[in-house]
């Protein structure tokens, strides 16, 4: 398999689990990372049995007969071609300790592996873990952890708001504040917000335009994300009776 270059340890860490289990070098939605209880449930799981695996591996002609039960199973079978002799145990037993082996050489290294409830919990070796990731933090310094820049832009436009915020109603200034988180949001993971005059001219911009009005004319090249206007709670219908600056000034 070829080395990829992924900033992101767990997704490379998923990605190699994954090509080690089934021969294909992908992500891998079974393969679960744990937040919490890690002594007793491991950093990562995966389900043994076949059936939730059906998408994920390629379809062999030949395993038909062999009623396969688990991903173990299945990736012995697919990579050992094991002895006739071999038991169930023979064989989930070296893809356990291939996995253990194998990973040595990724930057998350499994110490071992633990079969519970139909499931493989990996625990990672936490001082190589460790090691890792304080060396990836000291060299990247302020960038650990950043967005690799995309290449991809947006230009974000939307309804004409009034400028003066004393006449801006209050679905007006929702509308205001979600241009503004999105755009945040964007920008804090790896995106650029492109110039409106000069992006005719450029292919990879993605246009977005903010309105209250599911009726309108949605503007050619834009895709129209549709803010709920806000209402007044008493008589369930748009709030006019307050002003953005009005209600502003109250919180």
């Amino acid at each position: 398999m070829e080395k990829e270059n992924y900033a992101d340890i767990v997704q490379l860490f998923n990605i190699r689990l994954c090509y080690c289990l089934t021969g294909i070098s992908r992500t891998c939605a079974l393969i679960r990372k744990h937040k919490e209880n890690l002594h007793t449930s491991g950093d990562f799981s995966f389900p043994t049995q076949l059936e939730y695996w059906l998408n994920s591996v390629p379809f062999v002609p030949n395993f038909a007969a062999t009623n396969l039960k688990t991903i173990l199973e299945y990736s012995y079978l697919n990579r050992v071609h094991g002895a006739e002799s071999d038991t169930v145990c023979d064989g989930e037993e070296w893809v356990i300790q291939n996995i253990i082996e194998t990973s040595k050489s990724w930057p998350l290294v499994v110490s071992k592996c633990a079969i519970e409830c139909n499931r493989v919990q990996l625990y990672l070796n936490r001082k190589l873990t460790f090691k890792y990731v304080l060396h990836s933090v000291l060299s990247q310094k302020c960038m650990y952890g950043q967005f690799s820049s995309k290449q991809q832009r947006f230009v974000i436009t939307s309804d004409g708001l009034q400028e003066d915020r004393s006449k801006m109603d209050l679905s007006e200034l929702r509308i205001e504040l979600l241009r503004s988180t999105v755009t945040n949001l964007l920008k804090a993971v790896g995106y650029k917000m492109a110039d409106m005059e000069k992006s005719c001219e450029e292919e990879s911009i993605i246009y977005l335009h903010l309105s209250a009005k599911s009726s309108s004319d949605t503007v050619s090249g834009y895709e129209r994300v549709i803010c709920g206007v806000v209402t007044n709670s008493r008589h369930h219908c748009k709030e006019s009776t307050i002003t953005a600056q009005e209600y502003l000034r109250c919180v």
